[in-house]
C-alpha cells in the first residue's frame, strides 16, 4: 500500500510524527488520502488518519505513544495531548 509506505518512509527520515494540524505529518496523511485540506476538515481528516495509522499499529509496523501531558492534561503550550507516531522501538 502506497500510505503504509510513505508513513515508513516519513517515519525513517523524522522518526516521530503526529497529527496536530499544522505538522508535516498531518499534511503527508491527508495529501497520501487524498483528503480535503482546511480548517474545518480537521476532525474529519483525523478521524480516518488515526484509523489507518491504527490499523499500521496493531500490525506492529509503527508505534504510538501519548506525549504532552501536563498539567490538567496540556502540554506547555496549552493546547491538549496527542499522540505521536514512530517506528517499533523508538522509545527503547
Amino acid at each position: 500500500m502506497e500510505f503504509e509506505k510513505e508513513v515508513i518512509k516519513f517515519l525513517e527520515q523524522e522518526k516521530t510524527g503526529n497529527l496536530y494540524i499544522l505538522s508535516d505529518f498531518y499534511w503527508k496523511c491527508v495529501e497520501l488520502l487524498n483528503l480535503q485540506h482546511g480548517t474545518h476538515d480537521y476532525k474529519k481528516n483525523t478521524s480516518k488518519i488515526r484509523y489507518r495509522l491504527n490499523k499500521l499499529r496493531k500490525q506492529g509496523i509503527i508505534d504510538c505513544r501519548r506525549t504532552g501531558t501536563g498539567f490538567l492534561g496540556k502540554t506547555d503550550f496549552g493546547s491538549t495531548s496527542s499522540n505521536t507516531y514512530t517506528l517499533p522501538n523508538f522509545w527503547l
